[in-house]
Parts: C-alpha cells; structure tokens; sequence
C-alpha cells in the first residue's frame, strides 16, 4: 500500500504527520481521481476528506484511508477538529501549496502545531512505475498510436495545421482516449522551429517539414509521442538533419538503462548532434517521466543529477530547431531496466517511413 510507504518516511521527514494537497500526489497515493480532496497521514491513521459532489464517488475510488464528507464541505475546518490532529505536534505539508492557500490552512489550526516543508517524498516514489502503472500507460500509447495512424491520410498539402490537430484530436477520442494529454502541437516549415509551437493557421506545404507532437489520457495516465514528416521527396538538408535526430536518439535508446543519471543519459544524444555542428539547434532536455503526469518524474536534461531508476517509463525526444527554416524531433516512450530500456511506442519512424508522398 503506498500510504504505508508514506508512514515508514515520517521519521525521517521528521513531522508526525502529512497533509497532502495536490491533486497528483492524493491520485498516486489513494486512488481518487476528483478535483477537491485532503489527505491526512499518521502513523496510525488515514483520513481523506472531500465535499457532496464526491460523495457517492470517493467511497469507490479511495484505498487505504477512511472517507469523511463534511455536511456543510468545510474540509479543512472538519480535519482540524479531529482527535487525529489534536494527539499531534507536527504535520509536513507539500512544497507545491502556495504560501496564501498555506497561511489560510494554519490559521484553523491550534497554534501549537508545527508545520514543517516536505520535498520529493511522493515524487521519488512515482519515479518507479508499478507494473499496473506501466500497463496503464500502454493502454495510453496504443490508444495514441492507433489515433495518429487512422489521421494520417488526411496530412497533404493544402489542410491548415488546427485542422490536422483536431482531426489526429478526435481520433484519438474515438480510440478511448479520456482527453488529449496536452494540447497537440502541429508545426510546419519554419513554424517548425517552435519546439513548443500551438497549431496555428498556417496551411501545410509541398516541401514542409510537419512535426506532430501527441498523446492521449487514458484512466489517468498519458503517453507523449512526437513525429515529423516530410512532404514530399526530402531535400539533401532535410534529409542530412532528420538523420541527424534519428541517429541522435538511437544513441540514446542503446544506451539508456536503469542506474544511469538524467544528465549521463542526455549528454549521449547532444554529443552526437553537437559533433554535426548542430549543438545550437538543439536546446531542450532529452526527455522527461511518463505517468499521472505528462512530465512525470524522473528528468532527463543536462542539469537531471537525479538517478534513473529501473522501471521509469521516459521519453527520448531529441530535437534540431533552425529559426526561419524549421525543425525536427523524433519522441518515443521507454521502460528502463537493469541492462537495457524496452521501447514502448512502435511508430515507423525511418525516414522512409515519414516522407508523405504527394501525388
């Protein structure tokens, strides 16, 4: 039970007690997916609180803690009129509250209570994914992958990029996807340059690089896939910097193993872009988690001293963005292991797989 795990690191947290607060954290931790809830953890006890609109819900999601439903859904008053809190003398509170929604909280409690900051104890638990997490996240992926492949035929020449995004969008719904993990990115020519870029209003072209960065939600867990396709036969640069980022990331992927830091793992794929000479192109992390979140922990940049630990499902996402000409990244999801990584995404992706052929 992850609760359990939570009450063996109150020692070392050094608090009696933990109030969680962030939505993510009381997911992982209990199992309830609705937007207004409080979870309290002692030694000893488990309380999770919400209001009516969850009461009928919380009872069915909720594992490990006992569920409270103020009549008048004053959660926070309700918990600190508990004997829970009052047999305490300190409580830790997540680092992700803001110091106004904090300094509220204090107020309705005993003066003698000290609250004291927590930081990465629920975070360094996700790093490592359970085997029902991993499966979850498969789910995700296919239902993504499925999207993009029943999409494809209407990328030509001639559709606007929103209407790309809201058709792979939709696709992706009819697959199972809950909702889209992010907002989906649909970039062409030198759009293509904007890593982060929103589909715009620009209508796709003969000769465009088109980078499709997406994914789905499914039951909570996302997948996040990036592909760039080129319309119509590639010229000699497009060619010479789209296998540039191929080579780029199965460097990486040989590589990435469990144990290894964030920050070794990156330094494998920009060594082989900065050698091309492309170094400047190239100015985000490699990759990050995969979960609850979309950027789950672990990271994977060239500041990530964190260790990757076995069973962290990452992405490997190099990139090359030229301003004024455009841009290319090639993202797929992996499970790390002891010796090695599994790829989880299985899009074609050589470059005879992503030129779009115009008639």
């Amino acid at each position: 039970m992850r609760i359990q795990k939570i009450r063996e690191k109150l020692g070392d947290q050094k608090v009696d007690a933990i109030l969680f607060t962030d939505p993510i954290s009381i997911r992982y931790l209990c199992g309830y997916s609705g937007s207004n809830g409080l979870l309290f953890v002692s030694e000893n006890r488990a309380l999770f609180l919400t209001d009516f609109r969850y009461k009928t819900q919380a009872p069915r999601e909720v594992e490990g803690a006992e569920v409270i439903v103020p009549d008048d859904g004053q959660l926070i008053d309700t918990l600190a009129r508990r004997d829970e809190i009052q047999s305490i003398e300190s409580i830790g509170f997540e680092n992700s509250i803001s110091f106004c929604r904090l300094e509220e909280t204090k107020k309705k409690f005993s003066d003698r209570l000290e609250w004291k900051p927590i930081e990465n104890i629920v975070t360094e638990l996700r790093s490592s994914k359970t085997p029902d997490e991993i499966e979850k996240i498969r789910v995700a992926i296919d239902v993504a992958q499925k999207g993009l492949l029943a999409a494809l035929p209407m990328l030509k020449p001639g559709i606007v990029e929103r209407e790309c995004a809201a058709e792979l969008e939709y696709r992706m719904r009819r697959e199972g996807a809950d909702k889209n993990a992010f907002d989906t990115i649909v970039v062409s020519g030198p759009r293509g340059a904007l890593v982060h870029g929103v589909a715009g209003d620009r209508t796709i072209e003969t000769g465009d690089f088109v980078t499709i960065d997406f994914g789905a939600k499914v039951n909570g867990y996302h997948s996040d896939i990036t592909r760039t396709f080129i319309m119509g036969e590639p010229t000699d640069k497009q060619r010479e910097i789209y296998e540039l980022v191929y080579r780029a990331q199965a460097a990486a992927i040989d590589a990435a193993k469990a144990n290894m830091t964030g920050k070794e793992l990156d330094a494998v794929a920009r060594e082989v872009i900065e050698k091309a000479g492309y170094g400047e192109y190239f100015g985000h992390g490699l990759g990050h988690g995969l979960g609850l979140e979309v950027h789950d922990p672990p990271a994977v940049g060239t500041r990530s001293e964190n260790t990757l630990l076995e069973n962290a499902v990452i992405t490997i996402e190099p990139g090359v963005y030229i301003p004024d000409y455009g841009g290319v990244r090639i993202e797929d999801d992996f499970l790390l292991k002891k010796d090695g990584c599994e790829a989880l995404t299985n899009l074609p992706k050589k470059i005879e797989d992503i030129i779009i052929n115009i008639d």
